[in-house]
């Protein structure tokens, strides 16, 4: 990942792979993973993050996450949030998630419809799963381990559906 530049490390060369992720950070990934021509280049002043963000906007990256904002540590259901959006936008679509997996992931039940079709979507996609017996621990936020981890099953899936 840092030598194909999708991730960066957090300074004097270390991943900290069990660092939280923060919600520009993941984006960042993803955008550079799978729309790097559409990032554009930072203007005078603005965050490091700024044009990652932008083009996630615009491409509906961050629609309907609870908490978009950059510097928020990114929980496990806005991450899920943000991985479905990328399918969709890629065009594809896992049709029976909700009827085949919204009954056997537990802690799923009581957060909003768009968020539990996306985290029973990238469940039946295989890019995440639940944390032990605990189920999928939906409002623990994602390390940058978790987040490498998801980005390349995500690689992975978008490849053999065709979407990359």
């Amino acid at each position: 990942m840092y030598y194909a530049r999708i991730a960066n490390g957090t300074g004097d060369g270390n991943f900290s792979p069990l660092n939280n992720i923060t919600v520009s950070e993941f984006a960042a990934i993803m955008m550079r993973g799978f729309y790097r021509n559409e990032i554009g280049p930072p203007a005078s002043g603005d965050a490091w993050y700024t044009p990652y963000i932008k083009a996630a906007e615009w491409r509906g990256i961050l629609r309907n996450m609870q908490d978009p904002s950059p510097d928020a540590i990114i929980t496990r259901n806005d991450a899920a949030v943000l991985l479905y959006n990328i399918l969709t936008n890629k065009g594809v679509i896992l049709r029976d998630a909700m009827s085949q997996y919204g009954n056997q992931i537990s802690g799923v039940g009581n957060v909003p419809y768009t968020t539990r079709m996306a985290i029973t979507t990238c469940y039946a996609a295989g890019l995440m799963q639940g944390r032990g017996g605990n189920g999928f621990c939906g409002e623990e936020t994602m390390t940058r381990a978790e987040a490498a981890a998801v980005y390349f099953r995500l690689l992975d899936y978008l490849e053999a559906n065709g979407a990359a």
